[in-house]
This record gives structure tokens, C-alpha cells and sequence, in this order.
């Protein structure tokens, strides 16, 4: 989003907001909010206002977290401006850590500029100054050329503030080249730092110039609040030209527009200007008042700039009006501000106040002090206008007080002497005139020093000045401009008064019709989206409807696998169930095809009498029609219709549009979680399947090495027997044969029955485990002979890996469980510690202990002292599909059906721990007794 833009582009984007509506308005809305926060603030709130309306009911879009910190930085813009300098830095700060979050430099380069001006309006320079440097480093990440350059020029322009001398050499080779940017903003910018530099130096016509252009740019890119600031020191700059008219004009151009934004700074600076050309023209009482509320309006911005402004005015007009105690005062109070904004130009005015004041009040010793220290700051600033002042007050002093040590040559008269010194500075003024004032006390001089006749020549000009200053022109606009001004307090005041009265009542109605459907509203939604079951969501959603709009016809409409049709799957006319009905995508004359297609919301004020109704429903006059949607995914149709023609308005489009929302959110969970319930039964299926067939495998495995003993003893007797048969028969049997063979018989048949017996255990424990599987029921066992089974069945597998199985189970432990869940999740750990734990083929110990936590849980650990697991793996191994073996026999399913069956079916909790290298211990806390 542009920094500023210019007028024809926010024109633009006004044309294009006429043409929008519902969702479709938000990105226009944010683009105009955020550019009208200075041309409009109010106007800017009201569409902040307005996109938010927008993403809370809207049905084709979501709240996004930074739509909505850009809304809150333009409230926050507009609290800076209306002063309310607390609540603007909080919500800046907060979508500051926003931005951060999401890595949006430019948005985050934005959250600082307004940082920064909140910091230096409150009178924290040196935190204005490193917001400002953090925005410079924001817009370097973000590679924002304008936000980079004006924030350069904003932390230059501070330091022109501060030592103009200092900055135009630290910046005076790249913000003047500002000015010969494309963009006016820019231009704005490299202007304004030009003309304060050329105020400074006395150069004040150049200065205007610089200021007045700079107004005009910072007004056709929004930025009101310079443009008033511009404003307002070109009239400072004619004012110290003593062109008093065009000063003038100036500062009612500013006031004029301060007033129409209402920002108590802008206010109270056009104020307090306007007020210092009144006491110029002698207009003290006025003056007065205009700088009395100027205070009072600069009030809640204590520590700013504009404040020290006011306060310095107020100690010159009470210097005017021979109130020197106050004045006193007042530069007292100006000079705390000077040290507190580290800013010389008010430094020297306090100084050179105060020094007024005290020599006029008898103290002509720290009088004089003061006025050298104030001259001499000015003289190394290159203040030229600033230096006058003084020496004339040091010329005063030494005309009130000649005895006075001067420090001064022999013979030279001190009083003529500075006031021709602040002469000779004038001349690299250009355009400058002298005050009558000034020619009033030189003319004074030279008659005191003898020279009488450039005492006369000054005379003359004062007259001739006085005569130009006060000429019925100037008299006659300083008072229209009173009259102006008090027009406008009369009848602000009179329309204060009224809109607060007519925005109360307003207030208080709007707040009784919208703030019980917004209520409720939220709890519809809430009861709507936590139902799972489509048929639960259609019923809950039509009884909230019926009871808050007018609804004889309430239908739903759902896109079928194909696209190409709808059916509607549920439809109520007056309470009756209305019969299943489909309509083709493509229908012309349909309405919930229509808005398919469109994806757009449909309102029709008078249904067209087409014949186009199922047979023996309502003829109704007028419908509305949206699309369930979930982001992209277009779930189907709801439609409301009424039998009463303009049954729906904006109050009731609103409501409606917020239930589809809901509608569409609730039945998405419900497809999806539908979806999800078929998944979970189909990977649990195969995963038992898979189980099993290891099972059987690993069992057959076993067996054959006893069954296998068995049959080569047994053929092996077969053998002998019949040979033992044959000598039997033909008489020549030993009796040592006999013995022989009795005895081979004997051992054969103790290794078959052993044997047999191993293979009996092997079966029986087959039967066991293979039947908990397959039918997962909840029984009564013994954890250690139950497991002892399981690890039976894995044996073969674990000693062909080439690793040891240990188990460490109390004999006593029973348990109320599912065996078949519990025994398929100790298969899967076991084999994934030999599948992952040992990718070198070493062989391992894998261990399997259980003890009693209490009368109500039981741990089971299971570790292996294999490679571990990789600590940025750990957060995710549970998750399904995630495998470090992918297309190596790893499925990324093992792990994570054995925490759905810990958690779920078995009512427990499953860690791991893997320090790196040291291999990975699984930890189970159950239940003893499982509840159903």
C-alpha cells in the first residue's frame, strides 16, 4: 500500500467504490480509509467502520490479521491528530508487533513514522528521532525508495530544529534533491527541509517560496497536517518580512483549514500565529484571546513544538503590554521547554525575553547577561532575525542604563552601535524591511550620538512605515478577520450543541435496534458452527432464521460430487417439509443456479410470476439468494423468500448475509469432519490389517523353528523304529539296540514335546493379541502377562535385527483397557525404534517398563539407546505422513495412529524425549480403569 497518493488516484479509487458492493467493497475501503486519514479523518473512521461490518457478515471472505491492523493504524492516525497521544501509541504499538509478526516491512515502516510523531509530539525528541531510524530500517527491508527518503527527510527536518547549521551538513546534499522527485510527496518533503533551513538564516522570501510550494504538494498527496504546518510558517516568514498583509493571508489559509480537520494542534498553531500578527499590528487584546486559546487548545500536547510557540508569544505580548513580571514568567517557562527540546531558536527567545523583562524590571546586570549569551547563539546559528532582536534589546538596555560597562572602544556609542551592527545583519535578508520600531529607536540613537540629520532621515522612514503597516487595508482585514473568528465560535458552539444533541438521539436509537441483533447474532453463530451434523445445522439455522426475518420459503441447497447440479437437501414452506428437488448449474431461469454461478449474493424484490414453482409450493414476491462459501470452496445455496413484496431491507439483507456466513462456516466442518471420520476409519483399518499381517508373520517365523525340530526328530525315530522293526522280524535284534533305541526315543520324544509345548505357547499367545486386535474390546488382564504375549509375537523380528528385548513389568499390575489398541501400540514403537533407531545396523537395547503412579494411573515407558531423534523432528513426528524414511518403508502413519489410540480409545497421554545422540524414550500415563 502507497505511503501517500496522489488526489486523482484517491478520485479513482471513489469512482470505483460507487460501483461495488458487499465483500467485493473491502480493498477499496481499506485503500480509501488509510488515504483519506488526513484528507478526511472522520470520513476515513466511518469506512473503517464500514470494512469491518463487511468482514464480520461477510460470506466470501475472512477476517485477516492484517486488514485488520491496517484499520486500527488509521484509528490510531486519527487519535495522534485529535491529540489523544496515549490511546494512538498503544494501538500503534500493537499493530507494530503485528506487522513484525507477518514480516510486512512497509506496514511496519507506517507503524513507526506515527511512532515517531507521536513520540515528538508528546516532547520525547530522542525517541522520535529512533522511531524514525527504525523506519528507515523498515523500509530497507521492505526496498520502499519513498518511505526510506521521507523518513530520512522527517529526522532532518528535526534536526534543522535543533542545529540548523548541522543539518543542512549532514543533509543538505540529499534531501533538497527531494524536490526534483516525481512524486509531489517527495517534492513536499525536500521543499519544507529548504525553507526551514532558509528561515534560519534570515533568508525569509526564499524560505516563503519553499513553503508555499511544499503547501501546495502536501495537499494534492493528503498530507493536511503539513500542508496546514506549511501553512502557517509562510505566514512566520512574511511576518518576519513585516509584510504583514500577506503573513496574514497565509495564516487564515492555514486557520481555515485547521478548522475544517478539527486537530488541536493544527487549531491551536493557526491560533497562536494569527495571534502574533494581531500583537505586531497592536491588536493586544485580541491577540490575547486568540493566544489564551491557543493554550487552551494546545493543552493536551504540553511537550510539543507549537506549545513552546505559544508560550513565547504570550511573553512578547506581555512585554507589549508592560506586564514584565509575566513576561518574566512566561520566558522562564519557554526556557524549561528550549532545554526539553533540545531546540536553540527557543532557547534564544527566552533568553532574549527575559532579558527585556528583567532590565525593565530594574536588574539591567543578568538583563545584559542574558541578552550576550542570546546574541551569540544567534550570531553562530546564522539567525539573522533572531540576532536583531536581541542587539535591540541590548541597545535598550544601554539607553536605559549608560553606565553600564559596554565593552566597547572609546568614543562608540553602545545603544547605535548594536542597533547599526543588527542594521548591517539585515542586508543579507532579501526582501527584508525594517520595523517601525526599529527605525523608531535608530532615529533615537543618532539624535543622542549628534547626528542629527540621519536622525531625521530615520524619522521619516518610521513614519512612512508605520504609515504602510497601518493602512486601513491591513486594519480593515485584521478586523473582519475578528469578526470572522467570532462568527465561527457562535456558530461551532450552536452546531456543537445540535449535532450533540440530534447524534445522541440517534445514539441511543441505533444503539437499541443493533445492538440486540449483533448480540444475538453472535450466539446464532455460536450455536450454528458447533454442530458436526449437516441435518443438526439445517435445523438449528432455519428456526433462527424464521424468528428473525421474514421467511415463508426456507431452502438449502447443496452442489452435488459432479458440480453440475444442485439438490436441495433441505426445504421448509410454512412449517412443511417441502420434497427433495435438484436444479442443473447451468438453468437459466433459476435463481439458486444464478447464484452459483455469479458466487454472488442475489436480491430480488419481485419474483417474476413465470410459472417456474414445484408444484404446490408458495407463489412468493421476494427472495434472497447466497452462496455457502468457504474461501474459494462453494458449498451450494441458502435462499429465504417472502410472500410480501419488499419484505426485505438493509436490516434484514444484513442478517441474512451473516447466517450464510455462519451457515456456510458450520457446514464446511461438518463435510470436512465428515471426511476426516472416513479417513481416520480407513487408516486405522489398514494400519490394523498391516498390524496383524506382521503378526502373523512374525508368529510364523517363530514357529517354524520348534514345528521345524519337531519334524526332523520325529522323522528321524520313524527311521529307527522301522529298523528296529525289520531286526525284530528277523530274529536278530541286540539287546544293545534295543537299549540304544529306547533310549534315542525317550530324548526324541522329550525335545518334540518341548518343542510342541514352545509352539502351543507361541499359538496361544497369537490367539490372544490377534483377537484383542481385531475386536478392540474392553476387558480385565494382567499388563505383565499381556505384554510378555505381545513381545512373544515381535521376538523373532527384534533377535533378527540383532537387538535385546527387556521388560520390567510388576507381576501384580491389572488393568480395565483395550488390550488389542494397547498391544498395537507397543508393536508400532517397537518397530519403529528398530526401523529409525539404528540406521547403521548396530544392535541395541530396547526396554519396556510400567509402574504404578497411583491408584488411578500407570506409566509405561518405552526407549531404545539408539541414534535419537533430530530436536527439529520432535514437534512433528506424531503428525500423520511425517517420515524420514519416505519411500523407504516408511508410511509416517505408525507413530501417529498411536497417539490417536493413547488419546482417544485408551484415554491417556504419550511424550517423547530424544536427547541428540542419546537415544529416545516414549512416555505413556493411562488410566488403570478406562471409562466408557
Amino acid at each position: 500500500m502507497e505511503f501517500f497518493a496522489i488526489n486523482a488516484e484517491v478520485a479513482r479509487w471513489e469512482t470505483l467504490l460507487a460501483t461495488t458492493q458487499g465483500v467485493e467493497r473491502v480493498p477499496v475501503l481499506c485503500l480509501l480509509a488509510w488515504h483519506l486519514r488526513q484528507r478526511d479523518t472522520r470520513r476515513a473512521l466511518q469506512l473503517v467502520d464500514e470494512v469491518r461490518l463487511l468482514l464480520q457478515d461477510g460470506s466470501a471472505i475472512n477476517e485477516h490479521p492484517l486488514t485488520q491492523a491496517r484499520l486500527q493504524l488509521v484509528e490510531a492516525e486519527a487519535q495522534w491528530l485529535f491529540a489523544d497521544l496515549a490511546s494512538a501509541e498503544a494501538s500503534a504499538r500493537n499493530v507494530l508487533q503485528i506487522f513484525t509478526t507477518h514480516r510486512d516491512w512497509c506496514s511496519c515502516a507506517d507503524a513507526q513514522w506515527l511512532l515517531g510523531w507521536i513520540a515528538i509530539d508528546s516532547g520525547k525528541l530522542e525517541l522520535g528521532d529512533a522511531e524514525l531510524e527504525a523506519m528507515i530500517g523498515s523500509a530497507e527491508q521492505a526496498a520502499d525508495g519513498m518511505r526510506l527518503a521521507v523518513a530520512q527527510a522527517a529526522i532532518g527536518r528535526m534536526a534543522a530544529l535543533r542545529n540548523p547549521v548541522d543539518a543542512e551538513k549532514r543533509w543538505g546534499s540529499t534531501i533538497p534533491a527531494l524536490r526534483r522527485s516525481a512524486h509531489p510527496a517527495l517534492q513536499m518533503w525536500g521543499n519544507d527541509f529548504v525553507g526551514m533551513i532558509s528561515h534560519y538564516k534570515g533568508e525569509c522570501g526564499p524560505s516563503a517560496t519553499c513553503e508555499m510550494l511544499a503547501y501546495e504538494q502536501a495537499l494534492s498527496t493528503g498530507q493536511l497536517r503539513s500542508a496546514i504546518t506549511c501553512a502557517t510558517n509562510t505566514a512566520e516568514n512574511f511576518n518576519r518580512l513585516n509584510d504583514y498583509h500577506s503573513s496574514m493571508d497565509w495564516a487564515q489559509r492555514g486557520l481555515e483549514l485547521a478548522r475544517q480537520t478539527g486537530w488541536p494542534r493544527s487549531v491551536g498553531a493557526c491560533l497562536m500565529h494569527t495571534g502574533e500578527i494581531m500583537r505586531q499590528l497592536g491588536n493586544f487584546d485580541t491577540a490575547h484571546e486568540m493566544l489564551q486559546e491557543a493554550l487552551v487548545t494546545l493543552a493536551p500536547l504540553a511537550g510539543s513544538r507549537p506549545y513552546a510557540i505559544a508560550l513565547q508569544y504570550q511573553g512578547d505580548l506581555a512585554l507589549d503590554r508592560n506586564d514584565f513580571q509575566a513576561a518574566l514568567e512566561a520566558f522562564k517557562t519557554l526556557e524549561v521547554k528550549a532545554s526539553d527540546l533540545q531546540q536553540h531558536d527557543f532557547l534564544i527567545d527566552s533568553q532574549r525575553g527575559q532579558a527585556h523583562a528583567l532590565y525593565r524590571l530594574g536588574r539591567p546586570e543578568p538583563a545584559l547577561v542574558a541578552a550576550k549569551e542570546a546574541a551569540a547563539s544567534a550570531q553562530q546559528r546564522g539567525d539573522v532575525v533572531r540576532q536583531l532582536e536581541v542587539l535591540m534589546v541590548m541597545s535598550e538596555i544601554h539607553t536605559r542604563y549608560p553606565d553600564l560597562p559596554t565593552g566597547l572602544p572609546p568614543g562608540i556609542y553602545a545603544p547605535l552601535h548594536y542597533l547599526q551592527a543588527g542594521l548591517q545583519a539585515t542586508q543579507s535578508i532579501t526582501g527584508y524591511t525594517v520595523t517601525g520600531k526599529f527605525l523608531e529607536a535608530l532615529s533615537g540613537a543618532y539624535a543622542a550620538s549628534g547626528d542629527y540629520v540621519r536622525a531625521h532621515d530615520a524619522a521619516v522612514q518610521t513614519i512612512a512605515c508605520r504609515d504602510r503597516i497601518h493602512s486601513q487595508q491591513i486594519t480593515n482585514r485584521a478586523v473582519a478577520m475578528q469578526v470572522v473568528r467570532q462568527t465561527e465560535i457562535a456558530r461551532a458552539q450552536g452546531e456543537y450543541h445540535r449535532q450533540l444533541a440530534e447524534s445522541e438521539a440517534q445514539r441511543v436509537a441505533v444503539l437499541q435496534q443493533t445492538s440486540a441483533t449483533l448480540e444475538m447474532l453472535g450466539v446464532v453463530g455460536q450455536e450454528i458452527t458447533k454442530h458436526l451434523e449437516s441435518e443438526d445445522i439445517f435445523d438449528v439455522l432455519y428456526q433462527h432464521v424464521r424468528s428473525m426475518v421474514d421467511v415463508a420459503s426456507f431452502a438449502i441447497y447443496l452442489l452435488e460430487p459432479s458440480r453440475e447440479r444442485l439438490a436441495m437437501v433441505f426445504c421448509m414452506e410454512e412449517g412443511v417439509v417441502m420434497p427433495v428437488d435438484h436444479v442443473d448449474v447451468s438453468d437459466p431461469l433459476a435463481n439458486s443456479a444464478r447464484c452459483i454461478r455469479e458466487n454472488s449474493e442475489l436480491w430480488v424484490d419481485l419474483l417474476p410470476d413465470s410459472g417456474n414453482y414445484m408444484p404446490g409450493s408458495l407463489h412468493t414476491q421476494c427472495a434472497l439468494y447466497a452462496p455457502l462459501a468457504v474461501g474459494e470452496n462453494v458449498l451450494g445455496v441458502l435462499t429465504i423468500q417472502s410472500v410480501h413484496r419488499g419484505a426485505y431491507g438493509d436490516r434484514e439483507r444484513l442478517i441474512f448475509r451473516s447466517l450464510s456466513a455462519y451457515a456456510a462456516i458450520a457446514l464446511g466442518n461438518a463435510q470436512t469432519y465428515a471426511r476426516l471420520g472416513e479417513a481416520q476409519l480407513q487408516l486405522a483399518s489398514q494400519q490394523k490389517m498391516a498390524a496383524l499381517g506382521a503378526l502373523v508373520a512374525g508368529v510364523a517365523h517363530e514357529l517354524n523353528t520348534p514345528v521345524g525340530n519337531a519334524i526332523l526328530i520325529a522323522s528321524t525315530m520313524a527311521e529307527k523304529t522301522q529298523s528296529i522293526a525289520q531286526k525284530l522280524d528277523q530274529n536278530n535284534l541286540r539287546q544293545s539296540e534295543l537299549v540304544e533305541y529306547l533310549q534315542s526315543s525317550l530324548s526324541a520324544s522329550d525335545l518334540i514335546l518341548r518343542g510342541l509345548h514352545k509352539a502351543a505357547g507361541l499359538v496361544s499367545s497369537f490367539k490372544q493379541v490377534a483377537v484383542d486386535r481385531a475386536t478392540a474390546q474392553l476387558r480385565v488382564f494382567n499388563l505383565n502377562e499381556f505384554v510378555t504375549q505381545v513381545m512373544a509375537t515381535v521376538a523373532g523380528r527384534v533377535a533378527q535385527a540383532g537387538h535385546q528385548l527387556r521388560m520390567e513389568i510388576p507381576a501384580d499390575l491389572e488393568m480395565t483397557s483395550y488390550p488389542g489398541p494397547l498391544g498395537q501400540v507397543v508393536t508400532n514403537l517397537i518397530e519403529n525404534a528398530i526401523v529409525h533407531g539404528y540406521p547403521r545396523g548396530d544392535g541395541g537395547t530396547l526396554s519396556l517398563s510400567a509402574k504404578a503412579l497411583s491408584a488411578d494411573q500407570v506409566l509405561l515407558r518405552f526407549s531404545d539407546d539408539g541414534a535419537g531423534i533430530l530436536q527439529e523432528h520432535l514437534p512433528k513426528i506424531f503428525d500423520p505422513f511425517f517420515t524420514t524414511r519416505l519411500g523407504q518403508g516408511g508410511s509416517g502413519l505408525g507413530l501417529s495412529i498411536s497417539y490417536n489410540i493413547v488419546t482417544s480409545i485408551l484415554g491417556g497421554q504419550i511424550v517423547v524425549q530424544s536427547p541428540p545422540g542419546n537415544g529416545t524414550t516414549f512416555t505413556l500415563t493411562l488410566p488403570l480403569k478406562v471409562r466408557m
